[in-house]
């Protein structure tokens, strides 16, 4: 019940509108994350992208993504490695390559 009312509140909100207001009130001069924050989620609306992909050392990038409330699901990878092994970065770092984040 309760999800299904969630659900019907979240397809009720016009997130273009929400978004640009969203974008009109952040603070002026704003922080390099976040400004690549709200390209996402406007990149996101504009291009009708399914998810947003999210390589963070910390999860505040997804974090603040989420701020700008994108219509689709954000999914994120983060670091380090003995806290939350991801097999395919595991299986990139084992190859010896080196490290996955510093190339990317």
């Amino acid at each position: 019940m309760m999800a299904e009312t969630c659900y019907l509140a979240e397809s009720a909100i016009c997130y273009p509108p929400l978004y640009d207001e969203l974008r009109a009130t952040a603070s002026r001069p704003t922080d390099t994350v976040e400004t690549v924050a709200m390209a996402a989620v406007g990149a996101a609306i504009e291009q009708n992208a399914g998810a947003i992909l999210v390589l963070s050392t910390s999860g505040n990038t997804a974090r603040l993504i989420s701020k700008f409330r994108p219509n689709v699901p954000i999914v994120t990878g983060t670091l380090p490695l003995p806290l939350a092994p991801l097999p395919p970065f595991q299986a990139y770092r084992s190859a010896g390559v080196g490290q996955w984040w510093a190339d990317v």
